[in-house]
């Protein structure tokens, strides 16, 4: 029958507990550390374009482009200002890429201490590779969530298990799609009843700590994302060790 979900979620939680330290590495290398800085230099660079408009905070109290007549060096700065935005959210996006693949990393360890160099040259190796699965797995379901929802949601949950396989071998992205595929085919009800009661119990949460300033995002990438990759991947090797026993 396996364990049942109260069972993986407590599991889960005392394993959270046990490897919260290299998790709060992970966090504050890949996450916090990167976010301070691109948010000091996103002010930086915003306050270099509004000086270079003209336009003083202290008299108009608003950034208000409608009343600035734009030259061509002004339109310079404000191309720069998006340019560096986007640039921004780049590094931001990959930072947490490499934050997610270690947190998996730290699933797979047996101890709850764990060097911070290999973890990071795990997710560094690895970054590619789980890139490549990320896109791949978002490129099929588009268009099944837009033809139909039903069928993204099914695909979802068939597949909600590729990284696990992707990181814990030498595996293809098609190949650990296909293998986790296989594994929740005839528990496809269980793996999407735990994984929508789990998302229910983090969507609370989420919204409780978004109440408070800068605690959303906090608790969002210090708790709930390693925690619901730590219940998935205790959830897959249940799953996977029964398919062994069969």
């Amino acid at each position: 029958m396996g364990k049942g979900f109260g069972e993986l979620f407590s599991s889960t939680f005392g394993e959270y507990l046990k490897k919260f330290v290299p998790i709060l590495k992970i966090f504050v290398f890949l996450y916090l550390i990167p976010m301070v800085i691109v948010a000091i230099l996103l002010v930086i660079l915003f306050t270099g374009v509004y000086s270079s408009l003209g336009v003083s905070v202290l008299k108009t109290g608003s950034f208000d482009l409608s009343q600035v007549a734009l030259s061509q060096g002004d339109i310079g700065s404000l191309v720069l200002l998006f340019l560096g935005i986007f640039v921004f959210v780049i590094v931001l996006g990959i930072f947490y890429v490499w934050m997610t693949a270690s947190y998996v990393y730290i699933s797979f360890s047996k101890g709850g201490e764990l060097p911070f160099d290999k973890t990071f040259a795990f997710a560094r190796k690895n970054f590619w590779r789980y890139v490549g699965l990320t896109l791949l797995t978002i490129v099929c379901l588009i268009p099944l969530y837009i033809l139909l929802i039903i069928p993204g949601i099914i695909f979802t949950v068939f597949w909600a298990f590729s990284s696990y396989i992707l990181l814990s071998g030498n595996v293809g992205a098609w190949d650990s799609m296909k293998q986790s595929k296989a594994l929740v085919k005839g528990r496809w009800w269980r793996v999407f009843g735990y994984g929508l009661l789990l998302l229910l119990i983090i969507f609370v949460i989420s919204f409780v700590a978004g109440l408070i300033p800068f605690v959303g995002s906090i608790v969002s990438s210090l708790v709930l994302t390693p925690f619901m990759i730590l219940f998935f991947k205790n959830f897959w090797l249940e799953l996977k060790n029964n398919s062994v026993k069969k």
